[in-house]
């Protein structure tokens, strides 16, 4: 079998979205996220990490959504990154349980993080994360 005949493999998804307008959030949940092999992509707001998303859509194993975005709520932002990558797994960190916005559906999560959160809580997101995609990186957690 020649190099050129073998089928492609799956490209990895190594990049996690890491949206909060707190560069200190943003900065702990990366060092967290490279844990799990995972690099991080800060966006501090949601025009940002639309932007991300629409760029980097193959390699985003996850998008982690802070809340106390400027200008737009965060259940908003959840559903208009689902819109653009419906089947990338959304984490939300948010003072207040998820509810939708009006004339909004409430978005689907892999998980929530009530802040303040615990870190080991969100590492075992990550860890539950990493250990059902086998295109996500995570061989350390």
């Amino acid at each position: 079998m020649t190099a050129s005949s073998h089928p492609a493999a799956p490209s990895r998804r190594t990049l996690a979205l890491i949206t909060d307008e707190e560069a200190a959030i943003r900065a702990l949940v990366g060092r967290i996220v490279n844990e799990f092999d995972l690099t991080p992509v800060p966006a501090g707001n949601e025009l940002a990490a639309l932007s991300a998303v629409q760029a980097h859509r193959d390699d985003l194993a996850c998008a982690i959504v802070g809340s106390l975005m400027p200008s737009m709520d965060v259940v908003v932002l959840a559903n208009a990154i689902q819109e653009l990558a419906p089947e990338l797994p959304l984490i939300l960190m948010s003072c207040l349980p998820p509810s939708p916005a009006p004339g909004h559906s409430a978005p689907r999560l892999f998980g929530f993080l009530l802040k303040p959160f615990i870190i080991a809580d969100l590492r075992a997101i990550l860890r539950r994360l990493v250990q059902r995609d086998p295109y996500s990186s995570g061989q350390n957690g």
